[in-house]
């Protein structure tokens, strides 16, 4: 059995994760691009409440944990921003994801330079965010 080099196993971790968070960004920026244009938002207005609540909590408890003191509670507020940044992320991306099953795909030749485009974007975002992460091994 032959065992691939650790440059081979880097280079699929990032094509991969590269190309996930491209085809993310696209859904994304075609929902953002469709609420723009006609506030065309295909969601529920409660799934949008339960991903904000839930959010809010995880965002809430994890920033209580970190917080020098706990007691007061300004770590809330940070908890609101994170839940509505990930709150409007993930309508962005569903409302993309949907429009997009509801309508189709755009045409192949534009639907693979937006995908290339974001997924050379999405490298160096990860990239960036990957230098500010202590790597820990175990």
């Amino acid at each position: 059995m032959m065992q691939s080099s650790p440059i081979l196993r880097k280079l699929y971790v990032n094509l991969a994760a590269s190309f996930m968070v491209g085809l993310i960004l696209y859904f994304m920026l075609f929902g953002l691009y469709k609420i723009i244009a006609g506030m065309n938002i295909v969601l529920n207005t409660s799934l949008i409440f339960a991903v904000f609540a839930i959010s809010f909590i995880i965002s809430g408890v994890l920033l209580e944990y970190r917080s020098p003191n706990p007691e007061r509670p300004y770590y809330l507020i940070g908890a609101l921003i994170i839940a509505l940044v990930v709150t409007f992320i993930f309508l962005c991306t569903v409302n993309g994801l949907l429009v997009t099953v509801k309508e189709g795909l755009p045409d192949t030749e534009i639907f693979v330079t937006y995908v290339s485009a974001l997924t050379a974007i999405a490298f160096v975002i990860i990239k960036i965010l990957s230098r500010g992460i202590p790597e820990t091994r175990y």
